[in-house]
């Protein structure tokens, strides 16, 4: 287990594999550690295939997926139903594993996101007048927000979190007083160390990098963009220079999202968005016992009737200021 602790073992050509975990993330983690990028050498894999039962099973399922073939890549997604399936089996079926159907369905959910791919792709292809409205887009901020996300999101999970020496270093950990009870592709217990800053990832090769395509933070934007999570929120902001109270809608418009503010009485306040996005100091989260506002539910049903928006709600946020 000790590949699947950071430690890369790039200068090895063959890895054995004593045991065969019923989890193929895991399987390519520790094949991960030997198959490094710039690497020219094949990586010799071995394993022990047991005569008969659901040890052989697995090592069948193993096979036929491919994983001791070729790198997961882009099938990682469609590989979050198996360990479920490996549960399932055990739990309700006395151990059998339908093989074929499960590695029919993982190719099939594999070709769908292939054939996804590839449409938007050559729907509208690069073209070299595009790169600085692609680069635009991107915040420059990107990796603060991206930590400040998904660091929030641990710590309401309840995972384990630990700051560690060097530059945004953190172990994160999906441990057994998580308030949630799974995320997709990030089986309970799941360990990581890693940082969101890209230059110290680059230089300690050994640590995860915690950016868009690493499995936990998939799995937790995934949570807050298709979950009920994250969707409706209480807020003070202090120092605001003035007291009021009123609602942050924010809509999806295609790709695009729109925040707007709005007082009880239905007046569009601009200026709230700016100090909820940019807050004049640290903003409280108020629970709902702790919020205050007399007939609050009644006056925001009232006031959202009255409005019309082009896009989508995907979330809400009461807000007071304060002075």
């Amino acid at each position: 287990e000790s590949g699947g602790e950071g430690r890369n073992f790039q200068f090895a050509r063959r890895l054995v594999l004593f045991d065969l975990p019923w989890d193929p993330n895991v399987v390519e983690q520790r094949i991960g550690r030997l198959d490094r990028i710039n690497r020219k050498d094949p990586v010799e894999i071995v394993y022990f295939r047991p005569a008969a039962g659901f040890g052989a099973e697995i090592a069948d399922l193993y096979g036929a997926l491919g994983i001791f073939e070729e790198p997961l890549g882009g099938l990682d997604r469609a590989l979050g139903h198996v360990v479920e399936k490996i549960h399932n089996a055990l739990d309700g079926s006395g151990g059998n594993l339908n093989v074929n159907a499960i590695v029919q369905e993982t190719h099939e959910a594999r070709a769908r996101v292939t054939q996804a791919v590839y449409h938007n792709l050559h729907r509208g292809r690069y073209r070299p007048e595009m790169a600085d409205g692609i680069l635009s887009r991107v915040p420059q901020d990107l990796e603060q927000r991206t930590a400040s996300v998904v660091l929030e999101a641990c710590r309401q999970f309840r995972f384990e979190m630990e700051p560690k020496d060097g530059v945004a270093r953190w172990y994160l950990e999906f441990g057994s007083h998580a308030t949630i009870e799974s995320l997709f592709g990030v089986p309970p217990g799941s360990r990581y160390l890693g940082t969101f800053d890209r230059a110290e990832a680059v230089e300690k090769e050994g640590l995860d990098f915690f950016a868009t395509g690493h499995p936990l933070v998939e799995a937790i934007l995934t949570e807050l963009a298709d979950g009920t999570r994250g969707r409706v929120a209480l807020q003070e902001i202090p120092g605001a220079g003035f007291e009021g109270v009123g609602v942050l809608v924010v809509e999806k418009d295609g790709p695009e999202f729109r925040l707007s503010a709005w007082d009880l009485k239905g007046t569009e306040r601009p200026r709230w968005v700016e100090l909820v996005t940019d807050p004049p100091g640290p903003v409280r989260e108020i629970p709902g016992a702790g919020w205050d506002v007399p007939n609050w539910s009644e006056r925001v049903r009232t006031l959202l009737g009255k409005l019309e928006f082009a896009g989508e709600i995907v979330a809400i946020s009461g807000v007071r200021f304060t002075k």
